[in-house]
């Protein structure tokens, strides 16, 4: 347990100041544990190995080939998704079904499906391969329009020189072929023209279920239709209370606090939980593009934290309550009118240090200043870096410069 420290200037004189044995631009050793293997476990392996030095990397899985043996850590990121936790259908009479049952989630590999007739939430993948597929569900998929493809084309494709690039990286191509061969497989001319097509083995149904009985599918207007297998694309726990318990200050688990709504902020950390981010939290924006994008601009967002964390020797940084709220409050206001995320890319991008709280190691506000030393006068390495042309901010020429009168 942490206990808030803060001290006013006019409680501090020169004795009380503790000199720190540490250079100005050390990266204190931090041990970091993320919660999750997934997209979101793998871009916070990536990103944090590639700007946090003097790491110390934990990633926690639930399966059996990824694991951990620690107890304690500096930082803990919860990446483990949304999409992770199936549950069955709440339908009466569905495990009476005396076919094929089967859930997106936890696809069996083996079951042969070919020339069966099926219920399924997942159509396109399958549709060539069946029998008959009945499409169960309650509205049409809303996909947005394209947009800004005439600049697309001014600029030209960027897939123009994709082999270039990847010959350069011949061991990504092996990677992919080997592993991941159905990824580079196209569409045949004839598959493709069978997409856009009405499939008369195809039926799209919008009734409700009512019940599953051991040969088939009742719905609404008590027609029973009999299939072999059913899928199931829907139900997940989808709530983000994680599925252990977290403990944040004055013993307040993560459970409790989101009992009656997930407050978050910017959907990557919670007060009362210092130390603590979560990736592809409640209110990320789904429908603000493309995911993974916005899932990196989440780790960007963890790791100028944590780099804080190391470089100004701080012990905590916490959420200020009220600037979870007042987030909270905007998504009231701004999402009863929309579902689209505004900007969120940029938004989540970068911290805003005046929403955290700072708690510094030995309670010490003046700790990030050390001993007066830096890290290659310590170490006796010399670095030039800063002469490089891409380190030096040269100014721009005169001529596309802005005009300065100069009074």
């Amino acid at each position: 347990m942490c206990e808030l420290f803060i001290m006013s200037p006019l409680q501090s004189t020169a004795s009380d100041i503790l000199i720190e044995p540490r250079a100005v631009d050390e990266s204190r050793p931090l041990r970091i544990v993320v919660i999750g293997a997934g997209i979101s476990g793998i871009l916070a392996f990536i990103r944090l190995n590639q700007r946090v030095p003097n790491l110390d990397l934990c990633i926690y899985d639930k399966n059996a080939d990824i694991g951990g043996t620690w107890l304690e850590a500096n930082v803990i990121i919860q990446a483990t998704g949304a999409l992770n936790n199936r549950r069955w259908p709440n339908i009466p009479g569905l495990h009476d079904f005396g076919g094929k049952l089967l859930h997106s989630a936890s696809w069996d590999v083996d079951y042969d499906h070919s020339l069966k007739w099926y219920s399924i939430q997942i159509v396109l993948g399958m549709l060539q391969q069946v029998a008959h597929i009945d499409h169960y569900v309650r509205s049409r998929t809303w996909i947005a329009p394209r947009f800004a493809r005439e600049y697309l084309e001014q600029r030209g494709s960027e897939l123009d020189n994709c082999e270039e690039v990847l010959h350069r990286r011949s061991g990504v191509v092996s990677l992919l072929i080997d592993s991941d061969s159905f990824l580079i497989d196209t569409f045949t001319a004839e598959e493709i023209k069978s997409f856009e097509t009405d499939h008369q083995d195809f039926g799209r149904i919008k009734s409700e279920i009512t019940k599953i009985d051991r040969s088939g599918i009742v719905i609404a207007d008590g027609e029973h239709r009999e299939v072999d297998a059913i899928v199931c694309a829907t139900e997940f726990d989808t709530t983000h209370t994680p599925h252990f318990p977290i403990t944040g200050r004055a013993g307040m688990t993560l459970a409790t606090r989101w009992k009656q709504i997930p407050e978050i902020y910017l959907s990557v950390a919670v007060n009362g939980f210092p130390n603590y981010y979560t990736s592809w939290g409640s209110n990320t924006g789904l429908d603000g593009g493309n995911l993974l994008i916005l899932i990196e601009r989440q780790i960007d967002n963890f790791t100028q934290c944590i780099r804080k964390v190391q470089r100004d020797n701080i012990r905590a940084l916490s959420m200020k309550a009220n600037a979870v709220h007042l987030f909270t409050q905007y998504c009231d206001s701004c999402f009863a009118g929309t579902v689209i995320f505004p900007h969120a890319i940029e938004v989540v991008a970068s911290p805003r240090w005046e929403d955290f709280d700072i708690e510094y190691v030995n309670n010490n506000p003046m700790s990030w200043f050390g001993d007066g030393w830096t890290q290659n006068e310590k170490l006796d390495q010399i670095n030039v870096d800063y002469l490089d042309d891409d380190r030096v901010d040269f100014p721009q020429p005169a001529e596309i410069m802005h005009s300065v009168n100069i009074l």
